[in-house]
């Protein structure tokens, strides 16, 4: 894919983040990538959101919303029992938003989720 269609992608992929986050309520005043490689991940600033925006990894699976609908569950699942996974948001979802996949997951700090790292600040 050229550089300028992964742009292009990346630049729907917010919209539709943000379109879902209105549609949802969530407060999305200052949304941030945080990650923009297989998937688009966007923290909907201030909500202690991440909108997982399936992008490039949809295009290499048959039903990207059933793919993130066993994701969430599995993650549910394991965040409900103490383990080491972020867990989905409370809407989790996934929902499909102008065309993209996405979950919705809890916002964390990198620090925060390493076992033995202190938080800073």
């Amino acid at each position: 894919m050229q550089e300028g269609a992964i742009g292009e992608l990346t630049r729907r992929g917010m919209a539709a983040a943000i379109r879902l986050a209105q549609r949802l309520g969530l407060p999305h005043d200052q949304p941030v990538v945080l990650s923009n490689r297989g998937n688009l991940l966007v923290h909907l600033t201030p909500a202690p959101v991440v909108a997982r925006v399936a992008t490039l990894t949809a295009r290499s699976r048959r039903d990207p919303i059933e793919w993130l609908a066993r994701e969430v569950a599995v993650a549910g699942y394991v965040a409900s029992r103490g383990g080491p996974v972020v867990a989905p948001a409370e809407n989790a979802g996934p929902y499909w938003q102008d065309g993209f996949a996405i979950s919705l997951w809890e916002h964390i700090r990198a620090l925060d989720a390493v076992p033995g790292c202190a938080p800073t600040g």
